[in-house]
């Protein structure tokens, strides 16, 4: 099993050494602020309708609550692998536009140190942008000249996280903890602009604008989880409770950003090209606000399992690269999981199947309205030996077309979890 990890490790290590590079969202949305924001769950819990602050479970990871990690059993190591597809459907009600990309969802291994102190680390994304958008217009300077005009926006990039978690038990049945986040990566932004006399074809004007931004910060949240069996008999829980919440503070990241802006002009035969304007300056800032979220989980005969969270973020005093215009974000999210036999030795009767929906407002406004998404989740888990193999989906829809731009999409998720005892001494050699 111990080859099984190196080998996933190294497959993992080797495609995230590129992430950076790679586009980490395809929506014309992600054009403001940091872009989309990255559901910071597993794969059992993004079935599950993105819910999983109060999930307290032996067999995962979760980045979403550092303290849920208490969960973890005595010498048990789990390492988990997450990638997701989405695909999307644009609609402006004039055009219409097919988006999809796939990338990793996340990489985190978890164990335990002592009977009181649990450790996780990994890598997921935190937000990312990928969008471009081309615009057509024409001006008219009297009867003489008649000039058209194309703008060719594009984005791409987003910011990490590389994260070590540590949780600790207090007291029976309640933990706190914290993740220690690295956020690093870069977002570039480029603008041209072309200007064509449409009537002589006297001259073009080609102006390019590029804004290139890199950062780095440590930041540290928090989170807490109360677990406990309300009733049981001989052989079950037949009803176990847990509630949980998480908190991380605002906090701003210092950018370090490169701009250039470029002309080049042809008048008839000839082309002139200069630069106008080239500088790094290191005075720019991401604010990341402050985040509360509370959840709560019902087990009902270790079968049927029912979660709830409810987060809010405050980006109204946000300012994003000189950006302002934010307004506050509310996540709200129920799912559920169900469980015929957990124990059975028919396999049938042990695959998990899961369901959710959430509604996410979000903290960026289109047209000077809201944008929001809704939808469905739901997925299997199949166990494997001591792998759980985790396939989950999602079908949603953000904006609108009265506010002037929808999407409609369809997202696979799927989630591998290697779980394992180590330092387990042998009585027989």
């Amino acid at each position: 099993m111990k080859k099984i990890f190196i080998i996933t490790l190294t497959l993992t290590l080797v495609f995230l050494s590129d992430l950076t590079a790679q586009r980490l969202s395809s929506s014309p949305f992600s054009r403001y602020g940091v872009g989309d924001l990255f559901f910071q769950g597993n794969g059992r819990q993004i079935a599950m309708g993105n819910t999983g602050i109060a999930d307290f479970n032996s067999a995962y990871i979760s980045k979403l609550n550092p303290a849920s990690v208490s969960a973890l059993k005595p010498n048990s190591v789990i390492f988990e692998v997450g990638t997701f597809h989405k695909l999307s459907f644009y609609n402006n009600g004039f055009e219409k536009q097919t988006n999809n990309i796939t990338n990793f969802k996340q990489v985190t291994c978890g164990f335990r140190i002592n009977n009181w102190w649990h450790t996780s680390f990994g890598l997921a994304p935190y937000s990312g942008v990928g969008y471009r958008i081309i615009t057509y217009d024409t001006l008219n300077i009297d009867d003489e000249f008649q000039t058209s005009i194309i703008s060719d926006y594009d984005g791409k990039g987003g910011i990490n996280q590389l994260f070590w978690g540590n949780s600790f038990t207090l007291f029976n049945h309640f933990s706190v903890g914290a993740n220690i986040n690295y956020n690093f990566g870069s977002i570039d932004r480029n603008t041209k602009t072309i200007l064509t006399d449409t009537l002589y074809s006297s001259f073009t004007s080609l102006t390019t604008t590029s804004n290139r931004n890199i950062f780095k910060k440590v930041n540290v949240d928090f989170g807490f989880i109360y677990a406990d069996t309300i009733k049981k008999d001989d052989y079950n829980n037949l009803l176990s409770f847990s509630a949980g919440a998480i908190f991380t503070n605002n906090y701003d990241i210092n950018v370090t950003q490169t701009r250039y802006v470029s002309r080049s002009t042809s008048v008839y035969d000839r082309t002139f090209t200069d630069s106008i304007y080239l500088d790094t300056v290191s005075n720019s800032l991401i604010g990341i606000p402050r985040t509360i979220g509370f959840g709560t989980s019902l087990c009902f005969y270790n079968k049927l399992t029912i979660s709830g969270d409810y987060i809010v973020r405050n980006w109204s005093k946000s300012s994003i690269l000189g950006e302002t215009n934010f307004v506050n974000s509310s996540f709200i999210g129920l799912g559920a999981e169900f469980v015929n036999d957990p124990y059975s030795s028919t396999y049938f009767k042990t695959i998990r199947y899961r369901l959710g929906a959430f509604q996410n407002n979000s903290y960026m406004l289109y047209n000077d309205q809201q944008i929001v998404t809704q939808a469905l989740t739901f997925g299997l888990g199949f166990p494997i030996k001591t792998v759980q193999l985790n396939l989950g989906f999602v079908i949603g829809k953000t904006g609108s077309i009265d506010l002037g731009l929808q999407e409609n999409f369809y997202e696979f998720n799927m989630n591998v979890s290697l779980y394992d005892l180590w330092f387990v001494k042998r009585k027989f050699m």
